[in-house]
């Protein structure tokens, strides 16, 4: 309808096939509006069980993971090697690395070579599931693919019910996080803060069972400066995200992006990272 001229806005086009994508990215590149959302898509590695209780397993997995390799070209992605999302307060870009030499010397020190990983995977996440298991055999680990099926009576995988319930054991898997308030806190605390882990739970939001009271000061340090002070947040939130990639309990793989398809006469397109498209700025011809 947006094609023909009889509508003037289609939000969430992200979730169109990816041929459906490039085909309109090809012939109506202006009219598109791309904008990164506050998410970010991560893998978790257990920091409770055998082989990521260890420090240099899990440094060898960030090290093996190359982010662009994972998103490809996909205009619904960006890929990224950082928790925060780049429209977050306290975010500081940082580069990519991706060095399998390096991964596979630290995954020999930490004497897991060989060790059996399961990567868990359901729904959407299988692809970027399937990139891990490559990797991970790579650097010299045995690791295969379960995938959860989808529940036949309500069409929805209990992906994130099972892999969040510590009893599981599940030692590595995708994991993803939209933040509900534009906040670090809401993607540092949620996901890797000691008190976001709930064991025996179904809903238990820290999928790697980390907890590190180290940081978790840190947390609360920059949630008061936050509160209080935003400048000084500003800047003491990138040293508690790189003392959290520094422990490698999550590996950040992309943040999906938000696409917008709009009409020849619309104009004064703004959108807002939480709230997204918004419809009353927007005038047309």
């Amino acid at each position: 309808m947006v094609e023909r001229g009889t509508a003037d806005v289609a939000t969430g086009i992200e979730l169109a096939p990816s041929a459906q994508l490039e085909s309109l990215a090809t012939r109506y590149r202006s009219r598109l509006r791309v904008t990164t959302s506050a998410s970010v898509y991560y893998f978790f590695l257990n920091t409770r069980v055998p082989p990521f209780d260890r420090l240099d397993a899990r440094r060898a997995v960030r090290l093996a993971v190359d982010p662009a390799a994972v998103s490809g070209r996909s205009l619904a992605q960006s890929p990224t090697c950082q928790l925060l999302p780049a429209n977050t307060a306290g975010y500081h870009r940082r580069p990519c690395k991706s060095d399998l030499t390096a991964a596979r010397q630290l995954v020999r020190r930490s004497g897991t070579a060989g060790a059996k990983v399961v990567v868990w995977s359901g729904g959407l996440l299988t692809t970027p599931a399937r990139y891990l298991v490559g990797r991970l055999r790579e650097v010299g680990y045995a690791a295969t693919l379960r995938v959860v099926p989808l529940d036949r009576k309500t069409g929805i995988t209990p992906y994130f019910q099972k892999v969040g319930d510590s009893r599981t054991r599940a030692q590595a898997g995708v994991g993803g996080w939209a933040a509900d308030f534009p906040s670090p806190a809401s993607f540092l605390g949620t996901l890797v803060g000691c008190d976001a882990f709930i064991p025996e739970s179904l809903i238990n939001n820290n999928l790697s069972g980390f907890c590190d009271r180290r940081v978790d000061s840190m947390l609360e340090q920059a949630t008061t400066l936050q509160a209080e002070d935003q400048p000084r947040a500003s800047v003491f939130w990138p040293k508690v995200e790189a003392a959290i990639l520094d422990r490698a309990p999550i590996v950040p793989f992309w943040n999906a992006r938000s696409v917008d398809f709009v009409s020849k006469r619309l104009g004064n397109y703004q959108y807002n990272p939480q709230f997204g498209f918004l419809l009353g700025q927007a005038w047309v011809k």
